[in-house]
């Protein structure tokens, strides 16, 4: 609610789920789940969907260190996998400036991509035409 983000929609989560292309991560400390990663994946890259974090936990620096720690996790286990690509999912330096340096710290590039979702029907209209 925060980030103003949408709900997911969850019958997309859950095909994608089932296709073993969705994938959740999270720390818990003290039995309380403290950061929460989303992504979403093909055969060669793994997408970071949303990286989420409990605001009853106050203890700033220790949240941070747990969400290095897990997007290091993360990626380690993407690589175990053969996944090549670690997608930090987006950037916005003017929005979010410390997200931004976070992100940019990993080096890598920035590349502008493009994500679209096809309706059952508009699938079904289209594969008519074919």
């Amino acid at each position: 609610k925060m980030k103003n983000l949408s709900a997911p929609d969850k019958d997309r989560t859950f095909a994608l789920f089932a296709l073993n292309k969705f994938m959740l991560t999270i720390i818990k400390y003290a039995e309380k789940e403290v950061v929460t990663h989303t992504y979403i994946m093909d055969n060669d890259r793994a997408r970071l969907l949303n990286s989420y974090h409990d605001i009853t936990f106050t203890d700033n620096k220790l949240r941070g260190y747990f969400n290095k720690y897990l997007h290091w996790m993360d990626m380690l286990f993407f690589k175990s996998i053969g996944l090549r690509i670690y997608d930090l999912g987006g950037i916005d330096v003017e929005g979010y400036p410390g997200v931004a340096a976070f992100k940019k710290s990993f080096g890598g590039y920035v590349e502008q991509s493009f994500e679209f979702i096809v309706r059952k029907g508009i699938y079904k209209q289209i594969k008519h035409i074919f």
